[in-house]
C-alpha cells in the first residue's frame, strides 16, 4: 500500500501525548516485518511513504521530539516541513527528530534543522 500527495496546514496542537511529529510506514505488528516488509508468501510488501506535507503547525507541548521511520526497502521520499513551532519543550530533553530510512525531503523556515540528529542527513534545508 501507500500513502501519498498528504498535507497538513495550518494546524495547533495542545498537549500531544507522543511525539510532536511522527510519520511511521512500519506500523505493523512484529518485529520481522518491521525489518524485512515481506509479507506471509514472502512478497515484498512495504508501504510508500511519498510527498507528505507538514506546514504552519503549531505545537503547544508534546511528551517528545520528532519521529520519522521508513522501511529500509521503501525510504520515505519527499517530506516537506515548513514553519513549525514547538512552543514548550517535553521536560526530559529539547525536542529531537530522529529519522529512519528518509530518503529525500525539505525543511524550510524557523530552526528546524538544529532539532535534527545526523540519521535526518538526507533532508535538505531552505530558506
Amino acid at each position: 500500500g501507500y500513502v501519498k500527495n498528504i498535507s497538513w496546514i495550518d494546524n495547533t496542537f495542545y498537549y500531544v501525548n507522543g511525539p510532536a511529529v511522527e510519520i511511521n510506514s512500519g506500523y505493523q505488528s512484529g518485529s520481522s516485518w518491521k525489518r524485512t516488509c515481506t509479507n506471509s508468501t514472502g512478497d515484498l510488501a512495504c508501504t510508500e511513504v511519498d510527498n507528505i506535507t507538514i506546514k504552519n503547525m503549531v505545537v503547544h507541548k508534546a511528551r517528545s521530539g520528532w519521529h520519522v521511520d521508513c522501511f529500509e526497502n521503501a525510504p520515505c521520499t519527499n517530506l516537506h516541513f515548513e514553519n513549525i513551532t514547538i512552543l514548550e519543550e517535553p521536560k526530559t530533553k529539547k525536542p529531537i527528530m530522529k529519522c529512519g530510512n528518509v530518503a529525500s525531503g525539505t525543511v524550510v523556515g524557523s530552526d528546524l534543522r538544529e532539532i535534527f540528529d545526523e540519521s535526518c542527513a538526507s533532508l535538505e534545508t531552505l530558506p
